[in-house]
């Protein structure tokens, strides 16, 4: 985050990779909704959007109500209720200027549209040939340059460099061979799961939680029809996972995004098909 360097600009050379469990699932996205009680404390959601079901998500309902609402009070109240698109991908960390502990690491790293916007130029452009960032023989590094506007970042002189490149592990250069091969699957064997940070329903526990929040917003005779009907049905428990350290690039303006489904495949099997 710029807020984290002391002249308020964060630099840092990275490199996106490959999801290693599945590589054509390696940008992770899910809509969310951040949301404060009654105690000014903020809460986060994550919405069934991020599946495609805008019709069950009840802060997503509850927006179109308030926004459409003849009451300025509910228009007002309907800015509170902004979805956020959130993604996550695997990075290399190839030379952190403000963080130069995290060099040589692979993390997670958090991100939004703007800096999402940044990639699609590349793996989904209006106009040219299609460029994977991600390729580990003629991918491409990113230099990221961001620096603070206001209570957001900024990401106007962040960029790919214009020149492909293979992946250099310890300052050398990964080929594509059999050895090469190798080297690859150890390197990424050291990445953190990408998994938990899928979109996951709610558990009762947050069910609850999120009425008592979007009840502030409701008419009485709504927040008292929500509590009193509401049937939620506790999910199963869910393996405790190893905390991840994350490159969290910290927020920027909203925008909305869309994220297509895609075939699983693992590390193994891509690389196969790479003929590697």
């Amino acid at each position: 985050k710029a807020k984290d360097a002391s002249d308020g600009i964060y630099q840092a050379k990275v490199r996106f990779l490959y999801n290693p469990s599945n590589p054509t699932k390696s940008i992770i996205h899910k809509v969310t909704y951040f949301l404060k009680d009654s105690a000014d404390q903020g809460h986060t959601f994550d919405s069934p959007q991020s599946i495609g079901d805008w019709n069950s998500c009840e802060c997503a309902q509850l927006w179109r109500k308030l926004s459409k609402s003849e009451s300025a009070l509910d228009r007002k109240n309907a800015e509170k209720l902004q979805k956020r698109d959130v993604f996550y991908s695997l990075v290399y960390i190839i030379d952190d200027a403000v963080k130069p502990a995290n060099n040589g690491k692979i993390l997670v790293m958090k991100y939004g549209v703007k800096l999402k916007a940044k990639l699609d130029r590349y793996l989904n452009p209006k106009v040219g040939k299609k460029v994977d960032i991600f390729n580990f023989f003629n991918g491409r590094t990113m230099d990221l340059y961001i620096t603070r506007q206001g209570n957001f970042n900024n990401y106007d002189d962040t960029s790919f460099e214009d020149s492909a490149s293979a992946l250099e592990i310890n300052g050398v250069e990964v080929e594509a061979n059999e050895a090469g091969r190798e080297v690859l699957q150890k390197f990424m064997s050291t990445a953190p799961s990408l998994d938990q940070f899928e979109y996951k329903s709610m558990s009762e526990e947050e069910q609850s939680k999120l009425q008592v929040i979007l009840n502030q917003y409701r008419s009485p005779g709504e927040a008292v029809s929500s509590i009193t009907t509401k049937s939620v049905s506790k999910p199963a428990a869910k393996p405790a996972t190893k905390k991840v350290d994350i490159v969290d690039e910290g927020e920027e303006s909203d925008d909305s995004s869309s994220s297509g489904e895609s075939k699983d495949e693992n590390l193994d099997e891509f690389l196969d098909n790479l003929g590697i």
